[in-house]
């Protein structure tokens, strides 16, 4: 393999020049460079409070988190030969505020300034990385808002950051001292990645992915836009409950993400008439302490390839996305960019999967000392095609359901429709006995019809050629 630019530029910064990217910055790098809106891979979420919130004592929280966060202190710039470097800076981070009190709904209105604020153009080289906002809704009603822009933080990251944040505000409130952080810095970071890139592992971790390659399947996707369809979707929409998936997981000795996946995968199945399911699977990429305790941009997306008939018991297929799932884990740092390049290379696969399923182990729910919050995800990172994404605790209790579109490839309609029907089938699935065929669990018979035509037929004034089992897919933007 060629020599590893991280490792190359660790080697050459010394202990105090400009660093390199790691791998998952360099693919946003450049694929920012490409965004024309500058606004692709902004993320982020909101803090939700109800109760006395001391402003100054937050302010300072964030003063002080993005004083000790490396991964959040840097400026980036590209040197004469045009490869991207980064470096700690002296970053400003004021907690700004706006009051919407006045306004006649405004929790309403908070959330459309929200989203608007994702939509905000971000210049790497010069613009601001990320930022700190509270919206006051009432004398005891908070949204505790951070935008960031994917360079700089993964999704996890962005937890690790918003934890930090409430144990320091909780020692100012408490008049406490506050405990010395647990994270590494951004250098050990790459030290760290550098030393997996140029090892054996990482051989290893190829080896395994490549060995796959030789028949990979057609890719998956649900969009369908064409002439009558309604409004374009939108990005960050809300969520819907989803029941009891923890009964479900505890009868078949599985974690609950292992049902939500099964679940998703027999769906697809259903909806498409597929056999050989390919979805993306989001991942840490942190194996280590250091990597599973500082803030940074690691995440990883690898495929997650499923057999899925209709007369297998949905039982059998919670084994087998159970063992899958187990085999991505284990090589979960080769990077998915990597992966696709030779999938392209060799003409496996010219396109990622369509749809991507996230599962977040993580109810929302953390304290500020004595203020309790709730965390509204919206974004950790940009969306290609389709994100499905689960949330809740680690028994699965209080789980929710959310799709988010690229709104250039899915109509609003469509993904709504989606999103229900999905949620209803999760409900069926813990009706249903352990013996049942896929094929036969209940799923809304009113859409499904109509539903599975608008992902098999190609849009008007497409001539394509399709196999009859093939599902149309547009191209990505």
């Amino acid at each position: 393999m060629s020599p590893d630019p991280c490792r190359a530029g660790l080697a050459a910064a010394g202990s105090d020049g400009p660093l390199p990217l790691s791998a998952a910055q360099q693919e946003v790098w450049f694929a920012h460079q490409l965004d024309a809106g500058g606004a692709f891979h902004n993320c982020g979420g909101h803090i939700e409070f109800h109760g006395r919130l001391e402003e100054a004592h937050l302010a300072e929280a964030v003063r002080r988190a993005v004083g000790e966060t490396d991964a959040l202190r840097v400026r980036f710039a590209a040197d004469a030969k045009g490869t991207p470097r980064q470096w700690p800076a002296d970053v400003d981070a004021p907690l700004r505020v706006r009051d919407f009190g006045d306004e006649n709904e405004p929790r309403r209105a908070a959330e459309e300034w929200v989203r608007a604020d994702l939509g905000t153009p971000v210049d790497l080289e010069k613009g601001e990385l990320f930022t700190h906002t509270l919206l006051r809704l009432a004398p005891d009603h908070f949204l505790f808002h951070l935008r960031y822009h994917h360079i700089v933080l993964d999704g996890y990251g962005q937890v690790l950051h918003w934890r930090r944040l409430a144990q320091i505000y909780a020692a100012l409130t408490e008049g406490v001292t506050v405990s010395p952080t647990s994270a590494g810095t951004l250098r050990d970071l790459l030290a760290e990645e550098a030393e997996y890139r140029a090892s054996a592992a990482l051989e290893s971790d190829r080896a395994h992915w490549l060995s796959s390659v030789g028949d990979w399947p057609d890719r998956i996707s649900l969009s369908h836009r064409g002439v009558g369809t309604s409004r374009p979707a939108e990005r960050f929409p809300a969520s819907v409950p989803v029941g009891r998936i923890n009964e479900t997981a505890a009868k078949y000795w599985v974690p609950w993400s292992v049902v939500v996946l099964a679940s998703t995968a027999a769906y697809l199945h259903r909806i498409t008439r597929r056999e050989d399911i390919v979805i993306g699977l989001p991942v840490r990429a942190r194996t280590t302490r250091t990597a599973l305790t500082t803030p940074g941009m690691l995440a990883n997306v690898l495929p997650l390839r499923l057999s899925v008939r209709s007369d297998m018991p949905f039982r059998d297929l919670v084994r087998q996305v159970s063992a899958q799932v187990s085999e991505v884990l284990a090589h979960q740092r080769f990077r998915g960019e990597d992966l696709q390049r030779e999938l392209r290379r060799t003409g496996a696969a010219q396109e990622p999967p369509g749809v991507v399923v996230n599962v977040l182990p993580f109810d929302g729910r953390i304290a500020f000392g004595a203020l309790k919050g709730t965390l509204h995800q919206l974004s950790s990172g940009p969306v290609r095609d389709l994100s499905i994404q689960f949330l809740g605790d680690a028994e699965g209790a209080g789980l929710r359901l959310s799709f988010d579109p690229n709104p250039d490839l899915h109509d609003a309609a469509a993904v709504a429709a989606h999103r229900d029907q999905l949620a209803s089938f999760l409900s069926s699935l813990v009706r249903a006995d352990e013996q049942a065929p896929v094929g036969k669990i209940e799923i809304l018979a009113s859409s499904e019809q109509s539903l599975t035509a608008s992902a098999n037929r190609p849009p008007p004034g497409d001539r394509r050629v399709l196999p009859s089992n093939a599902t149309y897919f547009a191209k990505d933007a």
